[in-house]
């Protein structure tokens, strides 16, 4: 890692951010936002996180958030932030897959994270969700780890990995305990295999690495405890959520797990790769043969086959979520067998203990596809292996890094330009600019929406008139409308969310945990939610 890549990582950290930046003011979502947007707001007015708002994810996303609405206090301000970690993610990946891949393949695989990026389409807002932020730390975790892997200054990165993990833990629980438990295993495994640094220098990066990560947690727990908040911290954000996902959620992979993507897709990958397969028999196959039968491919797919395999390279619809979770699969599996015969760890140096910590990392971030399969969990999921998915092409396929990338850039070429015309018409289509409540300022939806905000707005201000000073109870999945209220109420405006997966009776029992027996206002998005 030189100061060049440290450069290139910036620019591209940027580059991103400013691609990114135009959709954070586009569409609202009443329940995601709402969500994020509610607790962020009620720490911003001094109220004690889990004591007196709700939160269903880690304490240090809320407050990072609530630093972003100081400075501006409106949903845009944390998409804003979203942008950044989305930038930032990208910009510690990029250096951690420069350990395995050339500068260019690196390139390739820092535009895959850009272009599978699921808000460019219409249908499919900018979420600031807690799993972003872990994201960043979670890139952070996994750059620090392999410097460490590679010798670079491991005492320094040793406090990096474990403030990193802890941090990710403490921003959304199921990725930080996932990264940790994969950090774990990979420590044992790296001793296994024979992986060694100075005389007494491994164990002093462990214990860096544990010390970093127990000072961020007691300084969280510290705090949530001198308020009173371990209790609530503990019903709100781990049992709720363990119930919620016993309670008959299905994984889906609708979008992915197909027949014709599992299929048709890696075929292909083949298709376009097979003058380089074929080398690995002949081996004096020139390499003009392989621009050559590009150019081929290149004609057909714009004059014939284009209606027909289009559908399959695109990222949103198409089969590189498969691709991508096989193939890092496929390079774990790698490892371990390597691991065993000692062959590659013996031919490769170094070089396979870096495969081996970003290939387990990738893996394991892999897991958090459960038990939610939409495009947002999918893309946090996967970010991690998009560099070992290119590593495991350019090392099956044996070719120059240049012609690698450029079969990798035409494959990825449709689902780039269909990511670009999505991002336009997202981006100049009719909007309104909503002007209230103030939350809201700056965003830009369409007119019926606009409709509903208004219409919202006339009622709530009419509630507020008739009931004021009173705690409010939102029995619905859209706790946006609960901005509209005071937030130095003690206890705050809170919200049940209401879900056919959850049994109604959890849902009452919840009701009157929120309510106790306090007189309060208890608002019901629907008729059928009034009468439940």
């Amino acid at each position: 890692m030189t100061k060049f890549d440290v450069f290139i990582a910036a620019l591209i950290a940027l580059v991103a951010g400013l691609i990114f930046y135009p959709f954070a003011a586009i569409g609202v979502d009443s329940h995601h936002d709402g969500i994020m947007l509610k607790p962020a707001m009620d720490v911003l007015s001094g109220q004690v996180l889990f004591r007196d708002t709700f939160s269903q994810y880690g304490p240090l996303t809320t407050y990072f958030q609530a630093l972003a609405l100081a400075v501006s206090p409106t949903l845009h301000s944390l998409r804003i932030l979203t942008v950044l970690a989305y930038a930032g993610s990208l910009g510690f990946l990029y250096l951690a897959w420069r350990a395995l891949l050339p500068r260019s393949l690196s390139l390739i695989a820092s535009l895959v994270f850009v272009g599978y990026a699921p808000f460019f389409h219409p249908n499919w807002p900018m979420h600031p969700w807690s799993s972003v932020m872990a994201l960043g730390f979670q890139s952070i975790a996994i750059l620090a780890l392999v410097r460490i892997v590679a010798g670079d200054r491991p005492a320094v990165w040793a406090w990096v990995l474990g403030l990193a993990c802890a941090s990710t833990l403490w921003c959304r629980q199921p990725v930080g305990i996932i990264l940790t438990a994969s950090v774990g295993v990979i420590a044992v495994a790296l001793h296994l295999t024979g992986w060694r640094l100075a005389p007494g220098e491994v164990s002093r990066v462990w214990v860096r690495a544990a010390v970093g990560f127990v000072c961020v947690t007691i300084l969280v727990l510290g705090y949530l405890m001198m308020n009173g908040a371990v209790a609530p911290w503990w019903e709100q954000t781990v049992l709720w959520p363990w119930k919620w996902a016993k309670s008959g959620t299905i994984v889906s992979f609708c979008f992915y797990l197909t027949p014709n993507n599992t299929l048709i897709f890696p075929s292909i990958l083949l298709v376009a790769f097979s003058p380089a397969l074929l080398r690995l028999v002949f081996t004096r196959l020139p390499l003009f043969v392989d621009l050559s039968w590009w150019m081929f491919l290149v004609v057909l797919y714009c004059t014939v086959a284009g209606p027909t395999v289009r559908p399959y390279l695109l990222i949103y619809t198409g089969g590189w979520g498969v691709l991508v979770l096989a193939l890092t699969g496929l390079q774990v599996l790698l490892v371990i067998i390597c691991a065993f015969i000692k062959k590659w760890g013996e031919s490769h140096g170094n070089e396979f203990y870096r495969v081996s910590v970003l290939s387990g990392l990738a893996i394991g971030s892999a897991a958090q596809i459960y038990p939610v399969a939409c495009v947002d969990h999918v893309y946090w999921a996967l970010a991690p292996g998009f560099g070992v998915f290119v590593y495991f092409v350019y090392r099956c396929l044996r070719l120059p890094s240049l012609y690698c990338c450029l079969g990798l850039l035409l494959l990825l070429a449709p689902a780039i330009y269909d990511k670009f015309r999505w991002g336009l018409y997202n981006f100049t289509r009719p909007t309104v600019a909503l002007s209230s409540p103030s939350v809201l300022v700056g965003m830009r939806v369409d007119s019926d929406f606009a409709g509903a905000i208004m219409r919202t707005d006339t009622v709530v201000r009419g509630l507020l008139a008739r009931h004021q000073n009173r705690p409010v109870v939102l029995y619905g999945n859209s706790p946006l409308c609960l901005e509209w209220f005071d937030n130095r109420f003690n206890p705050s405006p809170y919200f049940v969310t209401w879900d056919r997966l959850v049994p109604e009776a959890e849902q009452h029992k919840r009701t009157a945990y929120l309510m106790g027996t306090r007189p309060v206002l208890l608002l019901a998005e629907s008729a059928s939610e009034a009468l439940s």
